[in-house]
């Protein structure tokens, strides 16, 4: 039976949403992206749709393989999709130039440059370019002094030299870098290297195993800095390996934690997991997905269904005015990060494990500022 006030909508010409992921591959999986997708799925469609829409949610797992990644965006164009949500790490390098060329927008997790600059580029987070600005600006108010370690890819380098080395020096602070080959294996000499800085911050780019490894070596060498990294990393099994040692990481999100009571849509998103996928991880990865497709609902609801067509999405989006994220701040096209014109997420929370959950640190929420 459905929830008081609920309204079930017709399946006939839904809005088909593709949401890309990656799993069963060596370069970071997360699988909880499917059961996400699917309660937001069945909880937007027992509670009027998009805009009087059904919501069709087409999966494809791109395995972090750029060739399954076109295929996943040739599956979404020919499924009739309006938008791409989710996240890959090659998905950048193809999937939105194969959407581009049939008019479909993307709004996937912005980890490349085309998924900030390019003409089809959407996106409702901003990843490195708001999360680094916030760590950068805690640092600054806490005159710490400060290291960016990062795996050499090109979009790790960049969000740590121009979105936080260069903002903490621009603000009169101490910063350094790090670069870690993409095939280490072994994090020791690279502890021992950050250990020697004696920064009190290190705000860290690179995998859950790999981070792991960094943090339980440097505290075998009395180097305990205050650490810092990405809301992918804030899974179960992370916090678990880390043991006691997990007290006290910092994490940049995009949206707020799904532990944080304060916010009245957590309690959905929990509700909604509970009840049609309780066997789904919760965390920012799964919450991220459900945040994704419950905004798009809002935005439908609020300019109606109908017009969510590929045709139609640019205009829509571009305009957007009064739309709250789900599980995060306002959305409005007229506030846009710097060089990026289809950028309005403009800014990031922070959250500290205190060992039990997850709580805001520092002033919590940043405004982007640039270097």
């Amino acid at each position: 039976m459905l929830a008081s006030g609920a309204k079930s909508v017709s399946k006939a010409n839904p809005v088909v949403v593709g949401v890309v992921y990656a799993d069963d591959n060596p370069l970071g999986n997360f699988p909880e992206t499917v059961p996400a997708a699917r309660a937001a799925e069945n909880y937007i469609n027992s509670h009027g749709g998009i805009g009087g829409r059904a919501l069709k949610v087409n999966l494809c797992n791109g395995k972090n393989n750029a060739a399954s990644d076109v295929s996943c965006a040739t599956k979404f164009v020919s499924s009739g999709a309006v938008t791409v949500y989710g996240s890959d790490a090659l998905w950048g390098t193809v999937g939105p130039t194969v959407l581009a060329k049939a008019g479909v927008v993307n709004q996937t997790g912005p980890f490349y440059g085309p998924e900030l600059t390019g003409p089809n580029a959407y996106p409702w987070q901003g990843e490195t370019v708001t999360g680094d600005s916030a760590v950068a600006q805690y640092a600054l108010s806490t005159h710490t002094n400060a290291t960016c370690l990062y795996v050499q890819v090109p979009s790790y380098k960049t969000a740590c030299v121009d979105n936080f080395k260069k903002p903490v020096e621009a603000g009169g602070g101490k910063a350094h870098t790090v670069g870690v080959p993409v095939t280490v294996a072994d994090m020791s000499q690279y502890a021992t290297q950050v250990a020697k800085s004696k920064d009190g911050l290190v705000n860290v780019a690179v995998d859950k195993t790999l981070f792991v490894q960094l943090v339980q070596s440097s505290a075998q060498q009395n180097y305990k800095p205050t650490w810092v990294t990405f809301s992918l990393n804030a899974q179960p099994d992370l916090l678990s390996r880390l043991g006691p040692l997990a007290k006290g990481v910092v994490f940049w999100s995009d949206i707020k934690s799904p532990t944080d009571t304060s916010d009245p849509d957590t309690a959905i998103f929990n509700a909604a997991m509970s009840k049609y996928q309780p066997s789904g991880q919760i965390d920012p990865v799964s919450a991220q997905t459900f945040s994704d497709l419950m905004t798009l609902k809002r935005l439908g609801d609020k300019v109606g269904g109908a017009a969510l067509t590929r045709a139609g999405m640019p205009k829509i989006l571009g305009g957007i005015s009064g739309v709250q994220q789900f599980m995060g701040p306002q959305l409005d096209s007229s506030k846009r990060l710097p060089g990026l014109p289809h950028s309005f997420h403009t800014g990031s929370y922070l959250y500290q494990w205190n060992g039990k959950s997850f709580v805001p640190f520092g002033k919590g929420y940043y405004e982007y500022q640039a270097g």
